[in-house]
């Protein structure tokens, strides 16, 4: 998500150079900083030619040409229709090339409850991700070590040492570099999360195709 037109041209880019780009950008066209007109216009003129999806309050005649005419793919009135946008999103979607096969990623699962970290090697190794699983904060420590995740599934409300205080030692001490590290919680707060390091920020129960699609984007 991005708050107006700026950050959100400079969030394509920035995926565009980590070779992980976006497959489309639903881009609200009155927005603070940089309207969306400006923003889709500037991408285009970068070469970026991902679907670009309209979205304004208004509808009044020549609004959707105007969108077009800037660089937009396609254009919705607020608000929003659901089925109308899911059929849109779907339509630009299944014409997109696929660019790469899931890889395997190196994964390490951290709860106190065995049974969470069970379902979630199952889930993982089933993606044929290789898996390592800890339930407290000094293994997971030793685990960044010794098994170097690609990927940390970390939850906060571990026993003795909070996910907040893993990840700070871990920083501290130079062994969270390349490490994705996502912070599992029951908690809507991931302003709070960002806020401490983390790079995602997953409620629980954790939702098993939101994780499936996000362990694919790493």
């Amino acid at each position: 998500t991005a708050n107006n037109g700026l950050e959100a041209v400079n969030m394509v880019v920035a995926a565009i150079a980590s070779g992980q780009p976006y497959d489309m950008v639903l881009l609200d066209m009155q927005m603070p900083v940089m309207d969306g007109y400006q923003a889709a216009k500037q991408l285009r003129e970068m070469g970026c030619d991902i679907p670009i999806i309209a979205a304004t309050a208004h509808a009044m005649k020549g609004d959707r040409q105007r969108c077009i005419e800037a660089g937009c793919s396609d254009y919705l009135t607020k608000p929003l229709d659901r089925q109308k946008l899911l059929a849109m999103v779907s339509g630009h979607l299944e014409r997109q090339p696929i660019v790469s096969e899931t890889k395997s990623r190196r994964v390490l699962v951290v709860d106190d409850s065995i049974e969470v970290c069970d379902a979630l090697e199952m889930l993982l190794e089933a993606e044929d991700h290789t898996v390592a699983k800890a339930f407290d904060g000094p293994t997971t420590l030793q685990l960044i070590e010794s098994f170097k995740p690609e990927l940390v599934l970390l939850d906060l409300g571990l026993p003795e040492m909070s996910g907040f205080e893993v990840l700070r030692i871990a920083k501290d001490a130079g062994i969270a570099d390349g490490v994705v590290f996502v912070a599992l919680t029951g908690q809507a707060n991931p302003e709070e999360t960002k806020a401490a390091g983390f790079d995602h920020h997953m409620l629980k129960p954790v939702d098993v195709e939101q994780l499936e699609r996000f362990v694919a984007t790493i």
